[in-house]
């Protein structure tokens, strides 16, 4: 079931990079000029971004939930803080 006419059946909304992949292909359709933005976007980058696995939703909540908990913890940023002076400074300043 398609929510939105403009959109064909084969949209999956959960897929990243998947409007710049559309308008590629609307483009090809209508026989439209493309711009890859230089060497950078060529069309192999451009589908390697469609299938990028780290940019799924269930990815990014995941490690954006894991690294927010590990920056905000107090318990790892005195376990980081302890050890950097340990490094740092040896064990006498850390002492």
């Amino acid at each position: 079931m398609c929510l939105v006419s403009g959109l064909p059946e084969d949209f999956n909304l959960l897929n990243p990079g998947l409007e710049s992949y559309y308008a590629l292909k609307h483009a090809d359709t209508n026989k439209v000029a493309k711009f890859y933005g230089g060497h950078v976007f060529d069309p192999v980058t451009i589908e390697s971004l469609r299938l990028q696995p780290d940019l799924y939703p269930h990815t990014l909540l995941y490690r954006g939930f894991t690294k927010t908990n590990q920056l905000t913890s107090s318990l790892t940023s005195q376990y980081d803080d302890f050890f950097n002076t340990l490094h740092v400074r040896g064990g006498e300043a850390f002492s």
